[in-house]
């Protein structure tokens, strides 16, 4: 499966690998991504979609965190505005996705009105999201109780503590990755983020 680039080739490699019937049915937990789309076709498997838990947190918490650098103003409230998006974050772990983006809906309506324009592009991309996907959502409390996974959380931290362990940042390790990537794209931009960090020009294919 390493040998591989395309997702829908890694998953069926994995599933022949632990020698999983080909009648099995199977859950993909995932942020969504094209990578994963064409996995529909895997060895006419039933495929049951779910929208990982982890990256809607972390929209979630974004728009939070925008809400909360907001300037404080008399004609609207920070708190109250926070308290309406963890309301929209508890019903969609309950289940209740209808009433939880109609809650982010009225919330871009506020957003709106008061010419937010910052906490409105944050939720914009959350609503879509959560819209586009909708049908991939799940009662992630009940998910939770049963003790069945509804998060990519604990993958993300692995990949990402073998890419710290991988990833020497010398000089070397990093014109040697730089270098690599423009072989492929010719970016010239990253000459000056080189320059930047290592004071000197990137060597380029």
């Amino acid at each position: 499966y390493k040998f591989t680039s395309h997702g829908t080739c890694r998953i069926q490699a994995f599933l022949k690998q632990d020698h999983l019937d080909d009648g099995l049915s199977i859950t993909l937990i995932s942020d969504a991504g094209n990578d994963i789309q064409n996995a529909l076709y895997i060895c006419n498997r039933p495929v049951k979609y779910v929208l990982d838990w982890f990256h809607i947190a972390m929209r979630y918490e974004h728009l939070l965190q925008t809400i909360r650098g907001l300037p404080e103003q008399e004609a609207i409230k920070k708190e109250a505005l926070v308290e309406a998006t963890e309301h929209s974050i508890w019903r969609l772990w309950h289940g209740q996705s209808d009433p939880a983006i109609q809650q982010l809906q009225t919330l871009e309506q506020t957003f709106t009105w008061h010419q937010l324009t910052k906490p409105l592009k944050v939720l914009t991309i959350l609503l879509n999201y959560l819209q586009v996907n909708q049908d991939r959502l799940i009662h992630y409390a009940q998910q939770h109780r049963l003790g069945l996974p509804m998060s990519s959380s604990q993958a993300e931290s692995a990949v990402s503590t073998v890419i710290a362990e991988r990833m020497r940042w010398s000089q070397k390790g990093a014109q040697n990755f730089f270098s690599s990537s423009l072989c492929r794209t010719k970016w010239r931009p990253w000459q000056t983020f080189q320059t930047l960090v290592f004071g000197q020009g990137l060597t380029t294919c």
